[in-house]
């Protein structure tokens, strides 16, 4: 896509123009100088940690053909630049202008839980029929999005992330996207910090139905909440309690046939799926993939066939590794009071005496603790040998736990103590579970293995 800096002036209007004909012939964009090629215009974005504005000459040097920077930054008049009152407002027009001028159909994926899973099991089905593009890891933010599209050349489908933890983020970005079809996993307690309640929750993520009257929405039917969205035309389901829904061709549901300690076996819609991990709750991903791609004309039966040969490796997700004679769920990427759930359900299941290291779930505002003295009795149900935990929230869970007569926990006051400790005393055949929040970084345990 050759673009003509003259466009991009009647687009941002900016304050100040310098040295426009140097700009020439735009190739593309960029907001990170460490991938930047010649050519491309740089987005100088202030963030919470670095300034952008200090990588202009960076830029420049890398052959940045000019520079969009915000208006009283200093010595740029002679260079080629465009000053704006706010660049990241710039990176929401660019990216408006991007997918203008681009034939693309656009999928938008959010939820509390699952997101980049069916992110990336849709992209793998889809692949069988179309070229597509998606967004790296988690980057699901405004700027995450700007690397996205930014970088999207002529595939003819993209998929999107949309990650919140402030009200008006997901209208925002889903206003940017204007998406075809939307995703919406779960509805779950996360980011109640700012969100509030889980009314809250569910009123941010339906927040991307606004923005495409003509959107097609996939939703998940055994989800309290999202049950709610009144159904129509443009509504699709996904669950496990789909039989006689009267639903027929709008809902992909499945049933649960056994598991391994490698597998999970489903039938879904008389089609068999197995799913290369031992947890079963990633079914839920494989649903809401599934009714997707359907929306692109692909079978369920084709789905369920070429699923079965998706690898999971979501590092820090529910995965599962084997160390020096012992198995580790590392689960340490995320967490919430669902999330936990599931974690420890799964974990009670699996064989082995078992030992918990659990670190703070964040962001769980004023009921914070709460949540985490709530979790005893999940605890208790698995029953194991220790449970270790860590964080300012999780010590209420160890008060809760001794309140209710467990004897076997113990609270530490750094990851690393805690590692130190699991390693003199864990023994061949044990199952550890490494549970918590991003921030808590439990999965540096695993060094100590």
């Amino acid at each position: 896509m050759r673009i003509n800096i003259r466009d991009i002036i009647d687009i941002l209007k900016p304050a100040k123009v310098f040295n426009v004909d140097v700009f020439g012939t735009i190739s593309g964009f960029s907001i990170d100088t460490r991938t930047i090629l010649p050519g491309e215009v740089y987005i100088a974005i202030k963030g919470e940690l670095k300034d952008g504005h200090d990588y202009i000459d960076e830029a420049l040097s890398k052959g940045a053909c000019g520079v969009i920077a915000e208006a009283g930054s200093e010595n740029l008049e002679f260079r080629p630049v465009l000053l704006v009152d706010s660049t990241k407002k710039a990176v929401e027009e660019i990216i408006k202008y991007i997918l203008k001028n681009k034939n693309v159909f656009i999928y938008a994926v959010t939820g509390s839980v699952g997101k980049t899973t069916t992110k990336e099991m849709l992209a793998y089905l889809l692949n069988m029929k179309f070229s597509v593009w998606s967004n790296h890891g988690t980057e699901n933010n405004l700027l995450g999005l700007a690397k996205t599209i930014f970088s999207l050349k002529e595939q003819q489908v993209l998929i999107n992330e949309l990650g919140t933890n402030a009200p008006g983020e997901i209208k925002l970005l889903s206003e940017i996207l204007q998406p075809n079809a939307g995703i919406i996993t779960f509805i779950k307690p996360v980011h109640l910090e700012r969100l509030g309640t889980i009314e809250g929750v569910f009123r941010e993520k339906c927040a991307m139905f606004k923005s495409n009257t003509d959107m097609q929405v996939v939703l998940n039917r055994d989800d309290g909440c999202l049950a709610q969205v009144s159904d129509n035309k443009n509504v699709y389901w996904f669950g496990m309690q789909g039989k006689g829904s009267g639903l027929f061709n709008r809902y992909v549901y499945a049933d649960l046939l056994g598991k391994t300690n490698s597998e999970s076996l489903f039938l879904v819609q008389g089609n068999k799926l197995r799913l290369k991990t031992p947890f079963d709750g990633y079914i839920y991903n494989a649903l809401a993939a599934i009714a997707a791609a359907g929306l692109k004309g692909i079978s369920v039966a084709r789905c369920a066939e070429f699923l079965s040969d998706f690898e999971l490796c979501v590092t820090g997700r529910m995965e599962i590794l084997e160390l020096n004679g012992i198995k580790v769920i590392n689960d340490a990427y995320n967490a919430n009071p669902y999330s936990f759930e599931k974690a420890l359900e799964f974990m009670a299941g699996m064989p082995g005496d078992k030992i918990m290291a659990l670190g703070d779930m964040l962001e769980l505002g004023l009921e914070s603790i709460e949540y985490h003295k709530a979790l005893a009795e999940n605890v208790m149900d698995v029953n194991p040998k220790f449970c270790f935990t860590v964080g300012e929230n999780m010590y209420y869970l160890n008060r809760r736990l001794l309140e209710l007569g467990f004897r076997w926990v113990k609270h530490f006051h750094s990851v690393e103590a805690m590692g130190n400790y699991i390693k003199t005393i864990y023994e061949p055949g044990n199952l550890i579970l490494l549970k918590g929040s991003r921030n808590m970084r439990l999965e540096r345990i695993i060094e100590f293995l």
